[in-house]
């Protein structure tokens, strides 16, 4: 989903407000079910692949979260 999209131009689509669209981006909002398939249809992309999109970058976190090196310092400061 590289879809190059203002945030001004999103929050249009998707009939919601760019500072909502800048909530969602930081983290400080969590989208209602109907957000999501609106914002997916301003990408014009299916909300399932939408959230395919999310979890695959979720999932690429949690892995740079849990790399070996951040295990092993997580098991030294737990003694």
């Amino acid at each position: 989903m590289e879809k190059c999209i203002s945030q001004e131009e999103l929050s249009f689509r998707s009939s919601t407000t760019r500072p909502y669209i800048s909530m969602l981006k930081r983290n400080k909002k969590k989208p209602s079910l109907e957000t999501i398939f609106a914002i997916a249809a301003a990408f014009e992309i299916k909300a399932s692949e939408f959230i395919k999109e999310i979890e695959d970058h979720h999932d690429q976190n949690q892995t740079e979260i849990t790399s070996p090196k951040t295990v092993e310092v997580i098991r030294r400061s737990s003694y």
